[in-house]
């Protein structure tokens, strides 16, 4: 894959891509001007540049087969900036094969505007994108490649000043992602992301939104001549082998047939592993044991996406990062947990989803933890996938008179004149917790605060109809006689009505309703039964003491209340709760239901006649029916995907036989066979060189997988096993789909040593 530098700097998705060749090509291939051989060149705005020769270098640090991360015992606030970070380690070798030039200082501001880009500050601090198109631009000038220089280069550079110097937060080409620990050749980075890399020293990396203004400067690299850029990442798998056909969404459980399955929505480890032993069996080092208040919903596809804050114990936004998993449609485990995004340097915090037909959104908060306002002044950042959240394209709203310390919720709508809305926190200001929404009228690009504020933090809010009234649903720390507070806005949140008492019994910490309106009209409704601090319920409460779904067919006047009769305990109370709960629907009708705050968090999906049926932890359809087979092909013709699905009695849709995915320049990408919607046999991931990334052995008889991390050069770097039928911390007699590491978990370094072995028994280090 050929990339110019101007296609680099307009490029801002993220991809299910993430293994290519490329080589970077400057402006382009009709460039006239020999370029220099001398060991300086000066170009024709003045600018100066040293010549660096070849050469092999240890890139990050740190060697430990467990990823550290701050928080453990280095930098407990939480800062994110100093220390040994995750996405720093391990030390790999690299080698540079092609001489280059680089910038003996920063781009200043007199030379920057001469491209006709804008003005830029004193220190000439301008956004990615803006950079890289002065790369092009002066390429074109001269006859010459100039581009950034990848973060392997610019680190390169940093460890052999010389006539170099002058180094502070600076941009670079590369997307961000995590390192791997193999040795590389002229490495540049995973081929798309949604954050590029700033680096300030040799070791400490930064990340930041390619719009970004005023952050950081960037110096630039004259290429001598075309190099071979390997991108060795596979990572994201969640992104990757994402089918887009949107018919098979629709196949589900017929409507009238009760229907309920429970499953674990994360690993153990990562999941509530204080000790961080994830890296060990293989999970990406972004994913810590902290996932919280998640942004939930279902792509247009069928698949379902989990979206978390993950951090290392704390909730200061510095130290959060974005986190992902995916439950393909038809299959009855999640994929492993992976980074989707991280602002290193900057504040992060809150998720949320919401799927408008074929587009999906992400909110993601930015407000540092106790209140203040957020640094930047913005709220939340706005992400839309039109792919099933393959890839996602970001942008940075405008904010018009910021309040409070807001964060996005769980709820988003429109009303009749296009407006987008966003519940976010407010900060209490009237001595109260207080919830408000944010108003778009040009889809997501400038927001402003509505007038009005609800009676409780995390208020989750439906339109009753599509020209409203919007109904407000308590939150957190508010109560009326027991209750949570409910109120009504007939103008969309300019004013809201005095509270009054709801039916659902208030929420306190580490706890967060859930309602949503229904494709049948009805309201659904998620919380549990107690208040986290006194763990019971009010007097007169008479649905007993699990987290309830409550479904109404009347605008709210009346529920029917139903208790989830599979629950877990709080990490660390005997309150069984759905933590930070989000409900959203599906396109073929299922209530899908996320759970946060259990040892893991639990996945629930159910439909309407289950909720209003006398049935409780029923067996799911898992047998009998037709095996359907499908096929997909990329947009140009090649094929994507072909895979066959079990179509059971009732309508159940459950992946059956063998599926093949591929890569768009043909090889094959990943070959994994299902059985009732589990993999059993072998599957494997290829990079499209052919490269094996890992690869599964699922032995469905005994409920056993073990996974394999292989070498570039085909030896095994790490295996560790899992038991995928396993039973949870707090509910020893039920078993659920899911994944817990128990057994060995082993390390070989490239020559075949082993280098760790390590004892995982259900789930914790042993």
């Amino acid at each position: 894959m050929t990339v110019t530098s101007k296609t680099i700097a307009t490029k801002r998705v993220l991809s299910a891509m993430t293994i290519v060749t490329f080589w970077l090509a400057g402006a382009g291939s009709g460039l006239a001007a020999e370029p220099p051989t001398g060991p300086t060149y000066t170009n024709s705005l003045g600018m100066g540049f040293v010549r660096f020769e070849p050469g092999t270098f240890t890139m990050g640090t740190g060697g430990d087969l467990r990823i550290k991360d701050l928080v453990l015992g280095q930098d407990l606030g939480g800062t994110g900036e100093d220390g040994l970070d995750w996405d720093e380690q391990s030390a790999h070798s690299v080698t540079l094969t092609a001489p280059f030039y680089v910038l003996t200082a920063r781009v200043t501001k007199a030379q920057f505007e001469q491209a006709g880009l804008g003005v830029a500050d004193d220190n000439c601090r301008v956004s990615w994108d803006r950079a890289s198109a002065f790369c092009a631009w002066l390429s074109q000038q001269d006859g010459l490649t100039y581009r950034l220089p990848t973060e392997a280069e610019w680190e390169y550079v940093r460890r052999n000043p010389g006539t170099v110097a002058d180094f502070v937060g600076e941009w670079v080409g590369d997307w961000h992602g995590g390192y791997r620990n193999v040795s590389l050749t002229n490495p540049a980075g995973p081929v798309t992301g949604v954050v590029k890399v700033a680096r300030r020293d040799a070791t400490n990396r930064l990340s930041q939104a390619t719009a970004r203004e005023g952050q950081y400067v960037f110096r630039v690299v004259l290429d001598t001549a075309a190099a071979q850029r390997w991108v060795h990442s596979p990572l994201p798998f969640n992104q990757m082998a994402v089918k887009q056909s949107t018919a098979p969404a629709l196949q589900g459980p017929a409507a009238n047939v009760p229907h309920f399955a429970v499953r674990f929505a994360l690993p153990v480890p990562a999941s509530y592993d204080r000790q961080q032993n994830s890296s060990l069996v293989g999970i990406d080092p972004a994913i810590s044991f902290y996932n919280h208040s998640p942004g939930f919903e279902i792509m247009p596809n069928g698949d379902v996406l989990a979206v978390w804050y993950s951090s290392p114990g704390s909730e200061d936004g510095k130290i959060i990062r974005t986190t992902q998993a995916r439950l393909r449609h038809g299959a009855e485990e999640f994929d492993i947990p992976e980074l989707l995004f991280k602002f290193k340097g900057d504040y992060d915090g809150s998720p949320c989803q919401w799927r408008e037909g074929t587009t999906n959104w992400l909110f993601t908060g930015v407000t540092p933890q106790g209140g203040g306002g957020a640094t930047p002044p913005y709220v939340f950042r706005v992400s839309r996938s039109t792919d099933s959240g393959a890839t996602w394209t970001m942008f940075l709203p405008t904010f018009f008179n910021i309040v409070g310390s807001p964060q996005p919720i769980t709820s988003n709508f429109r009303d009749p004149d296009g407006a987008v809305y966003v519940v976010t926190d407010e900060s209490g200001g009237a001595g109260f917790p207080q919830s408000l929404l944010w108003r778009s009228p040009d889809n997501g690009l400038t927001w402003r605060p509505q007038a009005g504020r609800t009676y409780g933090r995390h208020t989750t809010i439906a339109p009753l109809a599509s020209n409203g009234p919007l109904l407000g649903l308590g939150g957190k720390k508010s109560q009326i006689n027991g209750y949570m507070p409910q109120t009504l806005s007939t103008n969309w949140g300019a004013t809201w009505e005095a509270p009054t008492q709801s039916p659902f019994p208030q929420l306190g910490m580490n706890q967060r309703p859930c309602v949503h309106r229904l494709a049948s009209g009805r309201l659904v409704m998620v919380g549990d039964a107690a208040l986290r601090e006194t763990l019971v319920p009010p007097a007169d409460w008479t649905n007993g003491m699990a987290p309830y779904v409550a479904l109404s067919s009347d605008n709210g006047a009346t529920w029917h209340f139903k208790a989830l009769p599979v629950a877990l305990k709080h990490e660390n109370a005997n309150l069984l709760t759905l933590g930070y709960a989000t409900v959203c629907q599906a396109p073929n009708g299922l209530i899908h239901v996320l759970a946060t705050m259990t040892r893991p968090g639990l996945h629930y999906e159910f439909n309407e006649a289950w909720v209003y049926s006398a049935d409780g932890d029923i067996v799911p359809e898992t047998s009998g029916g037709t095996i359907t087979n499908y096929s997909e092909n990329y947009p140009g013709g090649a094929r994507r995907a072909t895979w066959s699905a079990r179509i059971c009695p009732n309508g159940r849709y459950l992946l059956d036989g063998v599926e093949t995915n591929y890569h768009e320049n043909g090889t094959v990408q990943r070959v994994v066979t299902w059985a009732s919607g589990r993999r059993t046999g072998e599957e494997t991931l290829w990079a499209p060189n052919g490269d094996r990334f890992w690869s599964w052995n699922h032995d469905l008889t005994n409920n056993v997988s073990t996974w394999t991390h292989w070498w570039s050069n085909g030896r095994k770097r790490m295996e560790s096993q899992w038991d995928t039928n396993p039973v949870a911390r707090d509910l020893p007699t039920r078993h659920f789909r899911g994944l817990v590491a128990n057994g060995e978990a082993r390390h070989w370094d490239a020559t075949g040593r082993e280098v760790g072995v390590y004892r995982f028994e259900n789930g914790s280090l042993k």
